[in-house]
This record gives structure tokens, sequence and C-alpha cells, in this order.
């Protein structure tokens, strides 16, 4: 297992605690609100797509590394996610398990609601419906 920091400061962060910090919880809400949005399911490259997407809208997601730092790659969180047990995939793609909703409803919910994060989403909402106009790739949207 890779050892994984967030920022020069937090080396300190032991390599499991990087799922309790706030990218966590944006995974999981990228998850839970694009689970059933494309017209297939949402398998890694997918899911690891819509987070770069997120970070354009979103520069504090520092998922997968950017500059000089040094941060966790998308694969990596997942990879961590999913053996905390927030997070399962199965033929359908990642779905958030019932322990990965409840952190979303309390431990993430202050950053989840919050209206910079909801700007994001609804942009992301957006890049996909120009995406699927454009390209002519379908959504499961109506």
């Amino acid at each position: 297992m890779t050892h994984l920091h967030l920022d020069p400061q937090s080396k300190s962060i032991h390599p499991l605690e990087v799922i309790d910090q706030l990218d966590a919880g944006y995974v999981l809400d990228i998850i839970r609100r694009f689970g059933g949005f494309f017209a297939w399911s949402l398998d890694q490259e997918s899911l690891c797509g819509l987070l770069t997407l997120a970070a354009r809208h979103f520069p504090a997601l520092r998922i997968g590394g950017y500059g000089n730092k040094l941060h966790p790659s998308y694969e990596a969180l997942i990879w961590r996610l999913q053996i905390r047990g927030d997070l399962s995939c199965d033929e359908q793609g990642f779905r958030l398990t019932d322990k990965g909703e409840k952190r979303c409803n309390s431990t993430f919910k202050a950053a989840l609601v919050a209206p910079l994060w909801g700007e994001a989403v609804e942009q992301i909402k957006e890049d996909l419906m120009i995406f699927s106009e454009t390209e002519g790739v379908l959504l499961a949207i109506a």
C-alpha cells in the first residue's frame, strides 16, 4: 500500500485516515448523485472522469494530485472507501452502501450541502448535458 499525503503539512496522516478527509465525502456524493446518471454502469473510468471534472469546478477537491503537492489518487481513495465499506461495486457499477449513505448524511453533511459544492455539482451536470448533446452520448436522465 502506498502512503498518501493530502499536503506537505499533513504528512503524518495515516493512509487509511484519508477516508475521513472531506475529499472522501465528495467522492461519495459524486457516486450518490451520478450513480444512475449514465446509460451505463458507473465504472472506475467513468467515476475517475467525473472526479476530474469535479476538480475543475471545485478547486478544493484535492484528489489525484496537482502542482508539486502529493495527493491520493482517485483509484486509491475509491479502493480505501470500498475497504471501509462505504461503497461497493458490482455489475451495475459503484454505489453507496448504507454505511456510505449514513456517512454522507452525518460526517460529511455540512460539506455536501455547502453552496460552493452545490454549484460545482450543477456545473458538472451542465457539462455532462453539453457533452451528451455534442458527442451523442446517451445519459440515463430524462
